[in-house]
């Protein structure tokens, strides 16, 4: 009998991550799946006090690809996933000391991910998982000097991001109730180069210095389904998030988004509820569902994803 079980990723955690959640299954009686995931996120961030805001909006598609449920022997099975994540957002920012600014960003994140799966006994298991992944971005920015002076610049950059994260799963089946939770630790670190800002139409630069984020995040999610009949089962489920570590080296200047979404660059603790459907033919399965997530009282974004997963023999 095949055991599932949610385990929240790195993209998950970057939006409460947030926007990729793996679908992690335990040993069972197929030799190996292959895995197709979409993913559609969109985010808003409000940011409000005297003298200032920091508020931005966006969206973020996810794309993945990969092999999952390889047995290594009768104790461990592994995975190994290529994903890849672009995201779009506007922001305005006016801070004390600070000029108006208005910028248009594009990102574009290349990853791989991998994870080991062990099983202590038939409904608990642990997973060890790593990632690593090259970001690009593209800014447009206006800045307003003054009431009759603005300026336009445009800047590319490049970084990278990696994480490594370890979760206890359990598993359990009811009658026609399945029950999943896990607990898990991730820590991720995303790294921006330095870069500098071109004035269109004027002779300046504005520098920008190196940017590092480490943020180590403690993660619970539970979810609840049941099997009405053989072929279709509904699901609800939720979660939180805590920020157990937090660290940049910008802390007090503003800066612009780094990695796959702008998420990360929170410290703030966070909520998840959603639900969905499983959907099973033979030996193919499709997962669709919907989410929401909140982190304080200034992050939201609504997720919804969709897996397809071919299981063989």
């Amino acid at each position: 009998m095949k055991k599932q079980a949610l385990f929240i990723s790195l993209l998950l955690a970057q939006s409460i991550a947030v926007a990729n959640q793996q679908q992690v299954q335990a040993p069972s009686t197929y030799s190996y799946s292959i895995n197709g995931v979409y993913a559609y996120n969109d985010f808003r961030f409000d940011s409000t006090r005297a003298g200032g805001f920091n508020r931005y909006k966006g969206h973020a598609n996810f794309y993945s690809v990969g092999g999952n449920n390889v047995r290594l022997n009768n104790y461990f099975s592994a995975g190994l996933s290529a994903y890849w994540i672009n995201t779009s957002l506007h922001s305005k920012l006016l801070l004390p000391g600070f000029s108006f600014s208005s910028t248009d960003q594009s990102i574009t994140n290349n990853s791989l991910y991998g994870h080991i799966l062990t099983h202590l006994n038939p409904s608990f298991f642990f997973d060890v998982a790593g990632g690593y992944g090259q970001n690009t971005q593209r800014f447009h920015t206006t800045v307003q000097f003054s009431e009759q002076v603005a300026r336009f610049a445009t800047a590319n950059n490049r970084g990278n991001n990696w994480f490594i994260s370890g979760a206890a799963l359990y598993g359990k089946q009811l009658n026609k109730f399945s029950f999943n939770a896990n607990v898990g630790i991730l820590h991720t670190e995303v790294n921006q180069r330095p870069y500098y800002l071109n004035f269109v139409d004027y002779i300046a630069t504005q520098f920008v210095d190196r940017f590092r984020t480490n943020v180590t995040f403690v993660l619970e999610n539970a979810e609840l389904g049941y099997q009405m009949t053989p072929a279709f089962k509904p699901f609800v489920n939720g979660g939180l998030l805590q920020v157990a570590n937090f660290n940049n080296n910008q802390r007090l200047v503003p800066v612009d988004f780094i990695g796959p979404f702008p998420g990360i660059n929170l410290d703030k603790n966070g909520y998840k509820v959603g639900g969905g459907i499983d959907l099973t033919y033979k030996l193919y399965s499709l997962r669709v569902e919907q989410q929401y997530f909140k982190r304080g009282g200034i992050y939201s974004s609504n997720q919804t994803t969709v897996i397809l997963t071919a299981n063989f023999a």
